[in-house]
């Protein structure tokens, strides 16, 4: 049997790292995120894990809420009872089991606060995990005033703790409800991207080392797959289920002539293609198959400001359109790169999703970074004290911290870097 999961969410021993965003979500101090990535790079598998490391614990009650397509308060209606009904049915947390939302329940701002309170029944909070909520952006131009209040109910109620995801296709939110005059739905949520896995959770991945029967892979072969698939998680999995031998439980040698872009790889590539900005899929363009330093690409794009570009190049970075490479840029895999050069004929940019509006994600970004910046020097005082008062029996716990929290102060202040905020 091939171990190796193509399509599907996973969950458990399948689900591999996304260690400092999981405990952002869990252990944070924002009580509203949005967690921004491309399809197909494991947002429901994040939120997944979420619930399951979180299910009958003392502080939260996850409820895993499937959003997709809901356009309107009816369908919201539909799909929230659907996820009480899932989680009272299912095994996860077991809390759900006694569970039941009274008939006369006819808002969605109504049917959260009951759930709210349910959980409190608990002394913990919900905790909502929604996916695929794109079509919030409808619900804004169809009926704001339900969006208006499902803000209110998110992220100003105190016995509910919000985690969304979505592609950034749901930025358009912003133009949409600055033409109505509106309190901003996205502008109370802190943005975190989900990007392609480190060498390290890659390698993992390959290796599956996290399984009863881990695979023995040397190190040119991690290298060659890793370059190959830019730590992209389909990519890897694709990769690695075309090169897996069951009989001798073994991965052959991979060929980059061997791998075909199929028609899910075009189709996934083609969707996050379309929601670039026309500057952002003309910078991606221009790159296609090679490696450009940032000066070249600047001068590629004399129209676009110096702060324009490097916010545009983070953000195609995050999103693992492109990646570092030495003091320049690249694809962010060898596929999408051979993609860009035979395959789109024409870029059609999703209304509403322009630099303007991007450049308000980036913002918010920023403020995000810098006061995750402030709690992590805070969490790294308070442990270096205890560090300082126990000396040599301090639990290795405290120690594994420590060094969790210097290594994630480096890479807020490296991200803060790309942004030029010093």
């Amino acid at each position: 049997m091939n171990p190796y999961r193509v399509g599907p969410w996973v969950v458990g021993s399948e689900f591999y790292a996304r260690g400092n965003l999981l405990r952002d979500i869990i252990l944070g101090p924002a009580d509203s995120l949005w967690i921004i990535g491309n399809r197909r790079v494991g947002k429901t598998s994040l939120l997944r894990a979420v619930e399951h490391q979180t299910a009958n614990s003392a502080q939260y009650m996850p409820l895993f809420w499937d959003m997709q397509g809901d356009t309107s308060e009816a369908e919201l209606m539909e799909s929230f009872f659907e996820s009480t009904e899932n989680a009272q049915w299912g095994e996860v947390d077991t809390r759900w089991g006694d569970f039941e939302l009274p008939e006369n329940v006819n808002n969605i701002s109504q049917a959260l606060r009951r759930v709210g309170a349910y959980a409190r029944k608990f002394q913990c909070r919900l905790l909502l995990l929604c996916d695929e909520i794109e079509g919030l952006s409808h619900l804004g131009e169809k009926e704001p005033h339900t969006l208006s209040k499902l803000r209110r109910i998110m992220q100003h109620n105190p016995a509910i703790r919000t985690v969304l995801a979505s592609t950034r296709r749901l930025s358009r939110l912003y133009s949409i409800q600055q033409q109505q005059d509106a309190s901003l739905f996205l502008e109370g949520l802190e943005p975190r991207y989900l990007t392609v896995f480190d060498d390290t959770t890659a390698n993992q991945l390959i290796c599956r080392t996290q399984s009863a029967q881990p695979l023995t892979v040397d190190e040119n072969q991690l290298t060659k797959i890793r370059f190959f698939a830019g730590n992209h998680p389909l990519i890897l999995q694709k990769i690695c289920s075309q090169l897996f031998e069951a009989d001798k439980h073994i991965l052959r040698s991979f060929s980059e002539n061997e791998f075909i872009l199929d028609d899910q790889l075009s189709g996934t590539f083609q969707q996050d293609f379309d929601a670039l900005t026309p500057d952002e899929a003309n910078i991606l363009l221009h790159i296609k198959t090679a490696a450009l330093l940032p000066e070249e690409i600047e001068q590629a794009f004399p129209n676009l400001s110096k702060q324009n570009l490097l916010r545009i190049l983070y953000d195609l970075t995050h999103l693992g359109f492109l990646r570092r490479i030495e003091k320049g840029y690249q694809t962010g895999n060898v596929p999408l790169g051979f993609w860009l050069a035979t395959n789109p004929t024409h870029h059609a940019a999703q209304v509403g999703v322009t630099n303007r509006m991007l450049r308000k994600v980036a913002q918010e970004r920023i403020t995000s970074l810098q006061r995750q910046l402030i709690v992590s020097y805070r969490y790294l005082a308070r442990l270096n004290e205890q560090k300082a008062t126990q000396g040599i029996h301090t639990p290795p716990g405290v120690l594994l911290e420590i060094e969790d929290y210097k290594k994630t102060i480096v890479d807020i202040q490296a991200e803060l870097a790309e942004l030029q905020v010093s």
